[in-house]
């Protein structure tokens, strides 16, 4: 249903005056299995855990399987997610808080009262009634009970897409622009480091990842009609995305922004330096 909302969401774009571009960023490993369903998996004895990046701007989502037949936790403390270099905390010992315009009876009803989460309880009177704050202190360690899996999304790739002089913006007609990178150029790459307690003992597991192409697309041509949702042939086209895929995500962006990017710059030829892949009229002005 998810899926189904955004495509008739983004549907409406195909319409759009202003032109709409996208970069679709391409994700590769060394040390974590792709599967057939495009989605990256790897396993600790008992664990499994299986990542989808494919959303806009790249969140980092993962389940976290247990398939054993007893508890395994997660030191958060000591698991991190980093990114080109920098180590960004999972555990932050922060707090968030929610608040009801009910009474507390009915609050205590609807959310429980589990210790576990270090909660505590503020009430104030207001014109409706009562207004009930609850907060939650973030847990240092966090329990993944036998046969029973947690999703975890806290981490976005990028806010921006990728510039390179060469690499163009707004392909047009049947231009193909296409950057390739291996692991020493690629411009993105993260790691995320687990730090798992299993039987009281514990084992690191590290998972690394990179950008391995970018696509800069005309938005349009993403999408492909797929068949009609309704009660009848009337009803609304759907729209399928071709590059879909949990070991992807794209970037969206628009004019206003010069041409120059049309021009392949002299330091494109360092070694260091990504190329251009299956790309027509390159470096036309």
């Amino acid at each position: 249903m998810k899926k189904l909302f955004l495509l008739l969401a983004t549907s409406a774009m195909l319409f759009s005056c202003t032109p709409l571009y996208r970069q679709v960023a391409t994700i590769h490993s060394d040390n974590v299995a792709l599967l057939d369903n495009g989605k990256y998996a790897t396993n600790l004895d008992e664990i499994s855990i299986n990542y989808d990046f494919w959303s806009e701007n790249g969140d980092v989502v993962f389940e976290i399987h247990n398939n054993s037949e007893k508890d395994i936790f997660i030191d958060m403390s000591k698991s991190f997610f980093i990114k080109n270099g920098i180590a960004n905390d999972y555990f932050r010992n922060s707090s968030s808080i929610i608040s009801y315009n009910t009474n507390v009876s009915k609050a205590f009803g609807t959310m429980g009262t589990n210790t576990t989460l270090k909660s505590k309880l503020s009430t104030a009177t207001t014109s409706s009634g009562f207004s009930t704050s609850i907060e939650y202190a973030e847990k240092s360690i966090i329990c993944i009970p036998s046969k029973s899996y947690k999703v975890i999304a806290q981490f976005t790739l990028t806010d921006a897409p990728y510039r390179e002089c060469g690499f163009i913006r707004d392909p047009r007609g049947k231009e193909v622009s296409i950057f390739t990178f291996n692991e020493n150029n690629s411009p993105l790459i993260f790691e995320n480091r687990l730090m798992f307690i299993i039987d009281s003992k514990e084992t690191l597991l590290t998972n690394k990842f990179y950008v391995c192409q970018m696509q800069n697309i005309n938005d349009k041509k993403c999408f492909v009609s797929s068949g009609r949702s309704g009660c009848n042939e009337n009803g609304i086209t759907i729209y399928s995305d071709i590059f879909s895929s949990p070991n992807k995500y794209y970037v969206h962006y628009a004019r206003p922004y010069p041409d120059e990017d049309r021009i392949a710059s002299p330091t494109n030829s360092k070694s260091n330096k990504a190329r251009p892949t299956n790309s027509s009229k390159l470096t036309e002005k």
